[in-house]
């Protein structure tokens, strides 16, 4: 069973146009202050959290108690001008979870897989065109690696630069959507844990091990 919490700043756009013509730039501000919040706030209790939107965002929260979920939520609660809409749910897989799965609080939760991954040419690609491209090209794939999760009812979130991070239900499923990333020119770290957070790191040192003898491919680890 995998768990998803949704929070939804409700009432931010009312609030976003209470400050006035001249406010993009406070709004900037504020968003740039949130995305700190909401990754100290969920990183401290080993989930893994992600901004849809700056007034929406999904967190994996697996193997992680509730009281300590309700702890994040009164922390965020204190930073945000407008109050915080939640709920938890489960389902057989994160995309369903996150969809249309019940509520809950978390008492047989699966472990995490987590993939970390990254566009092995983007370094190339970048220096023979212009960073724009390059985003664009990032932003693409991005796309692609979306559908491959509508497919294996996934959630994938955008890191930044050339990586994504990947949460398949399973880790028999992530070995065929890891050849279907590596199809599409990245490298895949797979890591396998009972937090999320603790799952990604795993994934990150075995995509860094890639990295460092140039390869692409699959690397797995934390696997009993």
């Amino acid at each position: 069973m995998h768990r998803v919490i949704t929070i939804v700043l409700r009432g931010y756009r009312e609030w976003t146009e209470s400050l006035g013509p001249d406010r993009e730039h406070l709004i900037q501000k504020f968003q740039g202050e949130w995305h700190k919040a909401i990754w100290n706030a969920f990183s401290d209790v080993g989930a893994v959290v992600h901004q849809l939107r700056y007034d929406v965002a999904l967190g994996i929260v697996n193997n992680v108690d509730y009281d300590s979920i309700q702890g994040v939520i009164k922390k965020l609660s204190d930073v945000s001008p407008v109050p915080l809409e939640t709920n938890i749910r489960c389902g057989e897989d994160p995309l369903t979870a996150h969809l249309n799965g019940h509520e809950c609080h978390g008492k047989e939760d699966s472990e995490v897989v987590a993939l970390h991954v990254d566009y092995e040419n983007f370094t190339a690609l970048t220096d023979s065109t212009s960073p724009y491209s390059a985003y664009v090209k990032v932003i693409e794939i991005y796309g692609r690696i979306l559908s491959l999760c509508a497919k294996y009812r996934c959630l994938a979130f955008y890191l930044g630069g050339d990586n994504f991070a990947v949460f398949p239900p399973s880790f028999n499923i992530a070995k065929p959507l890891g050849s279907d990333l590596v199809e599409l020119g990245m490298r895949v770290g797979i890591g396998i844990d009972r937090t999320p957070r603790r799952a990604l790191m795993l994934a990150t040192e075995a995509l860094d091990i890639l990295r460092k003898e140039g390869k692409r491919g699959i690397m797995s680890m934390g696997i009993a």
